[in-house]
C-alpha cells in the first residue's frame, strides 16, 4: 500500500538521548515529518491505503481492577521507612527507588487483608482476587506471578509476601511485584498528530487520549512484552502478545485498557 511504501522511503533521523533518569543513554528514533503526515492521512482514511497497511501492534495500559469500595484494600503493615541524610523518614520506596527492585535486606512484607476500600471490615463473604495494588507495587497471587514470568522473565522483580487474612489465619502465597524495564519509546511527533494528551510539564497522559491516541516505536521496544516509559513510572504497559500470553490475568481482575499502537 501507499503507506507502507512511503514508510520504507522515508528517512529516519537518529539522535542521542542522555536525559533519561538513571537508565543511561538510549537511542531515540524520530520519524520524519513526511511519515507522520502520511500515517495521519491513513488513520483518517484520506490516503490511498489505511493505517492497517502499516505493521503495528496494539499497546495496553495494565492495572488491577480490584479497587472498589467493597474490595479488599491490602495494607503493608511493616513497610520500612527510608531516611535520606538531612531529611525526614518516609515510607519505602522513595521516588529514587521506583523501578530499581527490592533491597536485599527488605523484611518479608506483611500484608493484611482486613479492610475494604470504604473502611469496613473484610468478612468471609468478601471476594479475594489475584491482583491488587500496594502502591507503587502490585500484589500478585502465586498463579499470576508464575504466569507473568512465563511471558516476561526479565522485566520484573518480586519478593514473597506473608498475607494475613481477616480472621488472623495465613493467606495464600502472594508476591509484591515491580516492573524494572524502562524504554524511551514514545513517539511524541506522531502522537501529537492524533489525540494524545500532555501535561503542562510535557509528559504524556496515557489514559486520557483514548485507544488510538498514543504511538510507540517498535524499533525501540524490540519485542519487549511489558515496559514503562521513563517519565511514567509505575504505569505498566504491554503489547498485544503479552496480553494474549499472560494466562489467567483477565479472569483474576487484571485489566487491559487499549491506549495506542507500536509501529
Amino acid at each position: 500500500g501507499v503507506c507502507r511504501k512511503q514508510e520504507e522511503r522515508d528517512k529516519l533521523d537518529v539522535e542521542d538521548v542522555s536525559n533519561v533518569p538513571s537508565r543511561g543513554r538510549s537511542r531515540r528514533v524520530v520519524m520524519g515529518s513526511l511519515l507522520a503526515t502520511v500515517l495521519q492521512g491513513c488513520a483518517n482514511g484520506s490516503g490511498a491505503g489505511s493505517m492497517t497497511d502499516v505493521e503495528r501492534e496494539r499497546v495496553y495500559m495494565v492495572r488491577p481492577q480490584a479497587f472498589g469500595d467493597l474490595d479488599i484494600l491490602p495494607r503493608w503493615t511493616n513497610r520500612p521507612d527510608v531516611r535520606a541524610p538531612g531529611s525526614r523518614a518516609v515510607p519505602f520506596p522513595t521516588k529514587r527507588h521506583v523501578g530499581t527492585g527490592f533491597p536485599a535486606d527488605l523484611p518479608t512484607p506483611q500484608i493484611e487483608f482486613a479492610q475494604t476500600g470504604n473502611g469496613s471490615p473484610v468478612t468471609a463473604d468478601t471476594p479475594v482476587y489475584g491482583a491488587y495494588q500496594v502502591p507503587p507495587f502490585w500484589l500478585l497471587s502465586d498463579l499470576l506471578w508464575r504466569g507473568l514470568l512465563r511471558v516476561d522473565a526479565e522485566g520484573f522483580e518480586a519478593v514473597r509476601a506473608q498475607v494475613r487474612l481477616w480472621d488472623g489465619s495465613d493467606g495464600p502465597p502472594y508476591y509484591l511485584v515491580e516492573p524494572t524495564r524502562f524504554i524511551d519509546c514514545f513517539d511524541y511527533e506522531l502522537s501529537r498528530t492524533h489525540s494524545a494528551r500532555f501535561s503542562e510539564s510535557g509528559s504524556v497522559n496515557l489514559g486520557a487520549g483514548g485507544p488510538e491516541a498514543n504511538f510507540f516505536r517498535a524499533s525501540e521496544l524490540r519485542g519487549a512484552p511489558f515496559f514503562q516509559l521513563p517519565d511514567n513510572a509505575s504505569t505498566w504497559l504491554c503489547t498485544q502478545r503479552a496480553k494474549n500470553e499472560w494466562a489467567g490475568a483477565e479472569e483474576n481482575f487484571v485489566g487491559f485498557s487499549p491506549i495506542g499502537w507500536a509501529v
